[in-house]
């Protein structure tokens, strides 16, 4: 259970509360409406031919690889110029797992690797040091300086087991099975 829900017990709110259900369900038609909008957008920018390369010279979204597969299955959708209904539904849906997914288990792994700092100072200490010596000391020159020399990030090798610990010790997709005797 999530004890520090901001609006008190998350199953009081859950059963409860009938403001949370409609404030949940409006942020889900929101969210909902602007990826369709951005998919729909993508789709009308590019031909059928540019979606199909497109990327080839860069890494591609999931927006693109989702009207990839779309023109390669849909060849009859693609000609009309209009996006099937169904293959929305189904490519907005998926696209909000992966902003959830990618946001949440990427914010959960930085809490946790800074209370497991917090608990260990001399830890935190030696990131800095490592920061350091491998960015200088002018924080405000760090994204400039990894735009020109973006390999800069495989020196932080103590960073990355500090990392590779918080994920360990605090999964971000844990699970509990039901085992058996055996």
């Amino acid at each position: 259970m999530i004890e520090e829900y901001p609006y008190g017990d998350f199953w009081a709110q859950l059963f409860f509360n009938p403001v949370y259900h409609v404030t949940t369900w409006w942020h889900k038609r929101e969210m909902y409406k602007y990826v369709s909008q951005v998919l729909r957008a993508r789709f009308a920018e590019n031909n059928q031919d540019a979606v199909q390369h497109r990327g080839s010279s860069r890494k591609r979204s999931v927006i693109d690889l989702a009207l990839h597969s779309y023109a390669n299955e849909s060849k009859a959708g693609t000609t009309a110029g209009k996006l099937d209904s169904e293959f929305e539904r189904y490519a907005v849906d998926q696209m909000n797992v992966f902003i959830f997914a990618g946001h949440d288990t990427t914010s959960s792994a930085i809490a946790y690797a800074y209370h497991l700092m917090s608990k260990s100072p001399q830890v935190a200490e030696t990131m800095i040091r490592e920061h350091n010596d491998v960015f200088g000391k002018d924080i405000d020159m760090v994204p400039q300086l990894l735009r020109g020399q973006p390999h800069l990030i495989n020196r932080l090798e103590y960073t990355l087991a500090v990392i590779r610990e918080a994920l360990r010790l605090y999964p971000p997709a844990s699970t509990l099975r039901k085992g058996s005797p055996e």
